[in-house]
């Protein structure tokens, strides 16, 4: 998808000098949260810690750790084949597109995966997986009952987060199929509301089979807003409709509009500067729905006080 093609610039960021305009503001937001990322990494990458996970000893079975490796296969194929389109897709243009700016702005966001982390231990990942530990505790205000089981995997930490581009399409595919080819005006309150119900969908047709697969788990969740509860394969509903709201729903929907309002007065930029302003634009607008979506997250567990699944699994421990 083609920015340059799609993006229509409001009247008053026509009018405005380049550097006032909501693409240039929303690139200082994009900007900032690189440079803060960029710090918080390398405050953990020089730590004097252990920084690849132990390896784990312990046996599972021969079923589980096809089920664990295959759904490791099933984030690294999907984000191989992406990269491959989205460079052909620019290539074609030719130009940076909109599709390949969501991709570097989910990518970018993945230190802020901690976040959701703030003082409860919610969710927890297969030691039995290449991962490193958590960089939380470098993240400033950041502190958790028990930073030490906090992990990340390779596939979350970079694969998942980039893979979020992915869900973006598979809920534009959903939008299309159930809602857009009936009702092809559909906009305003009722285009938002289908978008949601989308983006519900996509999270749980994309992130259940991992917690089934045992990838992952919420080990901790409010139990009055969960199914499953009390099993470490639990689904908090809270955290799939947190997810189909900021992480896939509204950049969707910007998607969707070709980058408006984030892109509004593309065409007030210098041209040597209009791809590299576009692409922060859009690093900042994911990353800001990024933390809506983790601090909310953290927000209701701080609240609610989640109750802790009494078993958990040889394979997630």
């Amino acid at each position: 998808m083609s920015v340059h093609a799609k993006t229509r610039p409001a009247s008053r960021s026509q009018q405005a000098p380049w550097w006032a305009t909501p693409v240039t503001a929303w690139a200082v937001v994009g900007a900032t949260f690189l440079l803060s990322g960029t710090w918080v990494m390398t405050r953990w990458a020089l730590a004097d810690i252990p920084h690849t996970l132990p390896r784990v000893t312990a046996e599972v079975s021969a079923a589980r750790q096809i089920l664990l490796w295959g759904s490791l296969a099933l984030a690294v194929v999907p984000f191989c084949g992406l990269v491959v389109w989205l460079v052909r897709q620019c290539r074609k243009e030719p130009a940076l597109t909109l599709d390949a700016m969501l991709f570097l702005a989910y990518t970018s966001a993945f230190w802020l995966g901690p976040i959701g982390e703030y003082e409860h231990w919610t969710a927890h990942r297969s030691r039995f997986l290449p991962g490193v530990t958590s960089w939380g505790p470098y993240i400033p205000g950041w502190h958790s009952q028990t930073p030490e089981r906090q992990i990340d995997l390779w596939f979350t930490g970079l694969f998942g987060y980039s893979l979020g581009m992915m869900m973006v399409l598979i809920m534009a595919a959903l939008m299309r199929g159930l809602f857009l080819r009936k009702w092809p005006g559909l906009h305003g309150p009722k285009f938002v509301l289908a978008a949601l119900l989308c983006g519900l969908l996509t999270d749980f047709l994309s992130e259940t089979p991992f917690i089934l697969a045992g990838n992952y788990a919420y080990v901790a969740a409010v139990p009055e807003l969960t199914i499953m509860a009390g099993h470490w394969y639990q689904i908090p509903l809270y955290e799939y409709a947190l997810v189909g709201i900021f992480w896939v729903g509204i950049p969707c929907i910007i998607r969707f509009h070709g980058g408006a309002p984030i892109l509004n007065g593309s065409g007030r930029l210098p041209h040597r500067l209009k791809t590299p302003v576009q692409a922060m634009a859009v690093i900042g607008m994911v990353n800001v729905c990024v933390l809506c979506w983790l601090g909310s997250f953290a927000i209701i567990n701080l609240i609610a006080d989640p109750a802790y699944v009494p078993d958990i699994p040889l394979h997630l421990r």
